[in-house]
């Protein structure tokens, strides 16, 4: 049933084994990095976007019915949304949650409410911050 092995199978399974083995050498010998240098990262978490304001007829009667939520990284913006100012006036809003990729080094954060109708601005964070590769900085209130 069998064929009976001889010396030639041997020496071709032989080879065989030796190749596979120096191929794995050289791969072995490739530079490997396990972890590159992640970028710095931004997140700003704000959980209640009219505690800032404050909740008052002063968002109902002053502002317009829409607000600019923008971040800016060294002055140029990176990020915006319109927020509705009755989801404001609301007893529990949404949650703001927003993540950003940035180069290590020290960036001005400006993250900001604005009223395009009553040129009106409500800076939340504005600061320069020193980042490092890897590190995230959170702001949240």
């Amino acid at each position: 049933m069998f064929k009976d092995l001889s010396w030639r199978n041997y020496i071709v399974a032989f080879v065989l084994l030796a190749a596979v083995m120096v191929l794995q050498v050289l791969l072995t010998d490739l530079p490997l990095t396990r972890f590159p240098n992640p970028p710095a990262m931004t997140q700003a978490i704000v959980a209640d976007l009219a505690r800032p304001i404050g909740r008052s007829s002063y968002i109902s009667t002053v502002l317009g019915p829409e607000l600019m939520l923008s971040l800016e990284v060294n002055g140029q913006p990176v990020y915006s949304k319109i927020v509705d100012t009755a989801d404001l006036l609301a007893a529990k809003s949404t949650p703001f949650y927003l993540e950003h990729q940035l180069m290590p080094g020290d960036h001005q954060l400006r993250l900001a409410l604005a009223d395009n109708e009553s040129d009106i601005t409500f800076v939340l964070f504005d600061e320069k911050v020193p980042l490092q590769a890897g590190q995230i900085f959170r702001y949240g209130n």
